[in-house]
């Protein structure tokens, strides 16, 4: 969290007389018809973007209008056309490595991924989703968005006042990356529709309000789930929860014929269903990337390792072999283990699995005897 902390924060902007006549193009119309104020230097900049502060002039309200960096369309779209051309020539001349990591795969998945997140109607329309779907958390702050003042390039959004979470000193911090679990888990396990790019500069402590609410900010990359897919990592954060409970590491008397079970269904479950491919689909690998993905990530369970050691470990121990089953749960741990890291650095540790076991079996509740199967696979795990 903290390299990408960097890589968010002090891009140089680009000129702001260039971003007001892109707006200008965009909506066609004068800033001054459209805004009342409209701020002379960027608030934000990004690698992609630079945001500015206005004053819609039709009702007052502030708003923050994201203009997307010029040319940046064609000069990516450049550089993947070249990275690819790249990839193509390595499966020719390297066949073995490209079965081991499809390269050409990888960027084809990551360009249709970075053309969505460019595509600011798309980003608009995702916003209003989420907050739709967000209304049962009324302490979740979820920018209004303005589909009259928005276009592929230029984004229109209700401004919202509030610090990083992140870098928040404030006493009541804990109960925001309480609240920060929940809305994930809500997003992930009820709606199937999740924020997938939960980096600390869009995670807010909004504090004008009171109670101050949690600021969820920027929907340029989301994910969608199936209801299976729901209901496949539903099992997998059970199995996970049960698992731990009866793991050495927690339970110095644990019955080692019971978790032995335990780590053999939760590799069946990591390759069979959720489609995970390694190369030597190692079952004891499997077991220690679930506890870690569903379940802890902090110091005690990954000691004496922290998270980039271990995951450099597990790698080479048993390397990803092809992601185009699984590419979703990629997306999914990414993101749980970015909101699980910024609870860490502010001293919140969570165990995901004994969090999250109520709503995912809520969710498998939704197909009758689904969730009865799943329980007693689990106790299944304890019988001679």
């Amino acid at each position: 969290l903290d390299e990408l902390t960097i890589l968010q924060d002090g891009v140089e902007g680009f000129p702001a007389d260039v971003a007001r006549e892109m707006v200008e193009e965009e909506l066609g119309a004068p800033i001054d018809e459209l805004f009342s104020d409209f701020s002379a230097e960027p608030a934000a900049a990004a690698s992609l973007a630079q945001v500015f502060r206005a004053t819609l002039r039709s009702s007052g309200e502030a708003v923050a209008v994201k203009v997307q960096r010029p040319f940046v369309l064609e000069t990516v779209s450049l550089d993947l056309h070249l990275a690819r051309a790249a990839g193509q020539f390595l499966r020719k001349m390297s066949p073995e490595a490209s079965q081991r990591v499809d390269v050409v795969s990888l960027l084809d998945e990551f360009a249709a991924n970075f053309y969505r997140e460019l595509d600011y109607v798309l980003e608009c329309e995702n916003g209003i989703r989420i907050a739709r779907d967000m209304r049962r958390l009324p302490r979740v702050k979820i920018p209004a968005n303005y589909p009259q003042l928005t276009s592929r390039r230029v984004h229109t959004a209700e401004w919202v006042d509030g610090e990083k979470l992140s870098q928040s000193t404030a006493d009541d911090v804990g109960e925001l990356v309480n609240l920060g679990v929940i809305t994930y888990l809500t997003q992930l396990l009820d709606t199937g529709f999740f924020h997938a790019d939960p980096h600390p500069g869009n995670i807010l402590y909004v504090d004008s309000v009171h109670p101050p609410k949690l600021g969820l900010i920027d929907y340029g990359q989301v994910k969608r789930l199936t209801d299976q897919q729901r209901y496949d990592v539903a099992k997998a954060y059970l199995l996970v929860e049960a698992a731990l409970r009866i793991d050495p590491k927690t339970d110095l008397q644990a019955d080692p014929a019971a978790h032995a079970r335990a780590k053999a269904a939760i590799a069946r479950h990591q390759f069979e269903t959720l489609g995970v491919k390694t190369e030597k689909l190692d079952p004891g690998v499997a077991y220690e990337q679930a506890c870690v993905y569903f379940g802890r990530m902090d110091a005690a369970w990954l000691y004496p390792l922290n998270v980039i050691q271990w995951s450099d470990s597990v790698e080479a121990r048993d390397p990803l072999k092809d992601i185009s089953a699984c590419e979703y749960l990629v997306m999914l741990n990414m993101t749980t283990m970015m909101i699980r890291g910024l609870g860490e650095m502010l001293q919140q540790y969570r165990n995901l699995a004994a969090v999250w076991a109520p709503t995912a079996r809520r969710a498998l509740s939704e197909q009758p005897g689904l969730l009865e199967t799943v329980e007693a696979e689990i106790r299944s795990w304890h019988e001679p």
